[in-house]
């Protein structure tokens, strides 16, 4: 019958698996109360494993990043919704000419936003619920480029590789209000 073959097929291919292994003729399984405890032990310590590395990994990684044009500026707010303070190392500004140098990460112009912030000092630490404010400023030349391409702004963190990268739309400088 083809119950018998789909019960050697698995005793086949998961040899490693001690309750398949112990499979009879009928299809019953039969295993001890020890063998029961060491699943149950295994199964409800691999789900903690993962909660703690789901607390770890959201823990660390709840920033969010907004670009706000404000007259011959764009103002950079991050904030930190998560649980442990987090250094912020500096503040770029990328431009790519196409879609594909975005997507290959292979930009013409780079640089680096010096003093970012008078009030809040590159390197800063920003603790829970804790916002950090930077100004890049803005002129023609970033204007074109925006338009055309794509102007990326990058805030890198202390404890991460990679950027949290946000595109740049500003409008003109001459069109938006002045702010006093």
């Amino acid at each position: 019958p083809w119950e018998y073959q789909i019960i050697k097929h698995l005793r086949l291919c998961a040899g490693a698996f001690s309750l398949l292994a112990k499979c009879e003729g009928e299809g019953h399984i039969r295993f001890s109360l020890t063998e029961l405890a060491a699943w149950w032990g295994a199964i409800i310590t691999t789900c903690l494993l993962a909660w703690e590395i789901y607390k770890h990994t959201s823990a660390t990684r709840s920033i969010s990043v907004e670009l706000q044009p404000q007259g011959k500026a764009i103002c950079v707010r991050a904030a930190n919704h998560g649980h442990g303070t987090v250094t912020i190392r500096s503040l770029g500004v990328k431009y790519y000419p196409g879609i594909w140098a975005l997507i290959r990460n292979q930009c013409t112009r780079e640089g680096v936003i010096a003093k970012p912030s008078i009030t809040h000092p590159l390197p800063y630490q920003l603790a829970p619920g804790d916002t950090w404010l930077g100004l890049i400023e803005q002129d023609e030349d970033m204007c074109t480029m925006a338009a055309n391409a794509y102007l990326m702004c990058d805030l890198f963190l202390a404890d991460r590789a990679r950027p949290i990268r946000r595109r740049i739309r500003p409008g003109r400088p001459s069109e938006q209000p002045e702010q006093n």
